[in-house]
């Protein structure tokens, strides 16, 4: 799936849960998010995928059925999803983790950019080894999505 396509299917699932719970998974879009994107460039030396800043348009993170996509800032009302700075800050004080930067999790999976390999990477969300990888970040939520069952 390109980002569009999964923008569509996020949308679609937001307003099954909408009309099922009465609520949805999406939250409100990211806004004035300049200076936390150079925040993250200056402590980690990366530019965020543009498949994510898409993301960010839709919903600043989410979490559905296991999975959380991190936001650009933390989201702390009816549940927690981490921020992108928070939850990298804190996996970067153990030095073999310096090489990822971490995006999202799912319950045994962990959605990375492997930063000396330049690829997008499904890790084990414990040992760190690298289960698939991909070239951008949509090819790797794509892989999550339908390898975890995330909509099924």
């Amino acid at each position: 799936m390109n980002i569009e396509q999964i923008k569509n299917k996020l949308t679609a699932e937001n307003k099954k849960e909408q009309e099922a719970y009465g609520n949805g998974f999406l939250l409100s879009p990211a806004f004035n998010i300049d200076d936390k994107i150079k925040s993250i460039y200056n402590l980690f030396n990366i530019k965020l995928s543009n498949d994510y800043l898409e993301l960010l348009n839709l919903s600043n993170g989410f979490s559905i059925n296991g999975l959380n996509i991190y936001g650009i800032s933390a989201y702390n009302d009816d549940y927690f999803i981490d921020s992108i700075i928070d939850i990298n800050n804190e996996f970067w004080t153990e030095p073999t983790l310096r090489k990822y930067f971490s995006y999202g999790d799912e319950s045994s999976t962990r959605l990375v950019f492997n930063i000396e390999q330049l690829r997008y990477e499904a890790v084990d969300s414990v040992t760190w080894e690298m289960i698939e990888y991909f070239p951008s970040f949509n090819e790797l939520l794509s892989y999550i999505f339908e390898q975890c069952n995330i909509f099924d």
